[in-house]
């Protein structure tokens, strides 16, 4: 399970709801050098979910687009929208055996209190673009607490010199 924070959005347009804000100049750098660190991280997933919000849609799809995943459907789910960890938890939880990778992207703060309660505790924002991998027996597994924390990633620590 992957789980990553839509990238930086912008508030200039007046008149748009919360839902249909873009992504802003730093956002559209992040997302896709995000997806380039999966690509060559192997940690490719082969189920790509992201809230329907323009700004976490659009991650997605400067990320697949940078990872080589255009091929990959991308599954927009309207409940992840601003959803409590929770809800983000109990849509893990039933998600297809088949799909052995996952791949959500989301919103604060539901995605730092999740990472946190799987145990990540010194994380106290999961910061925009920034992702983090966890590994389970399952998608229940996951969902009931029982993870494995294997690595995190954020913007900010990439180098951008490229």
């Amino acid at each position: 399970m992957i789980l990553v924070r839509h990238a930086k959005s912008s508030w200039s347009e007046v008149g748009i709801s919360d839902s249909e804000r873009a992504l802003n100049a730093r956002g559209r750098r992040d997302a896709p050098a995000m997806g380039r660190w999966l690509l060559g991280s192997g940690w490719l997933p082969d189920l790509w979910i992201s809230s329907d919000a323009r700004r976490a849609k659009d991650t997605a799809l400067a990320m697949m687009q940078a990872a080589g995943q255009t091929q990959v459907e991308l599954t927009l789910v309207p409940s992840l929208y601003h959803a409590s960890q929770d809800i983000i938890l109990e849509y893990i939880g039933g998600l297809p055996s088949v799909a052995e990778r996952v791949l959500l992207i989301g919103h604060n703060p539901g995605l730092t209190y999740i990472n946190r309660s799987l145990g990540f505790k010194s994380l106290e924002n999961l910061p925009t673009c920034g992702l983090v991998v966890w590994q389970g027996s399952g998608w229940a597994g996951i969902a009931a607490g029982k993870a494995r924390y294997v690595t995190h990633q954020f913007p900010r620590m990439l180098d951008f010199k490229e």
